[in-house]
C-alpha cells in the first residue's frame, strides 16, 4: 500500500468548508504538491465536486476511472496485493 506523504488543506470559501486531503507518495501527487497553493472554480455534479488544476501527468500504473464512495484510490490495489 502507498504511504501518505503529505496532507493538504482544501478550502471551499463559498461554503465556509475546510477539508484535509492526503497526497500519496506518487509522481502525480508530487506534481500537485509543487503546484500549491492554487485556486479554482468548482463544478458540482450530484454530490461530486470537480475542478481543474494546472498539473499534467501521465496516468499512474494503478490509475482508476471510478472509485467507490469513501474509497481511497489505492485501497483495492493494496487489498489485491495483500492476497497475492
Amino acid at each position: 500500500m502507498m504511504n501518505v506523504d503529505r496532507q493538504i488543506k482544501i478550502s471551499f470559501e463559498s461554503a465556509s468548508i475546510e477539508l484535509i486531503g492526503e497526497l500519496y507518495d506518487t509522481p502525480t501527487a508530487k506534481k500537485v504538491w509543487e503546484a500549491l497553493p492554487l485556486s479554482a472554480a468548482i463544478n458540482i455534479w450530484g454530490e461530486e465536486i470537480y475542478f481543474d488544476i494546472p498539473v499534467t501527468q501521465k496516468l499512474e500504473p494503478n490509475a482508476k476511472a471510478k472509485v467507490e464512495v469513501g474509497e481511497h484510490s489505492t485501497e483495492k490495489t493494496a487489498k489485491k496485493e495483500a492476497k497475492d
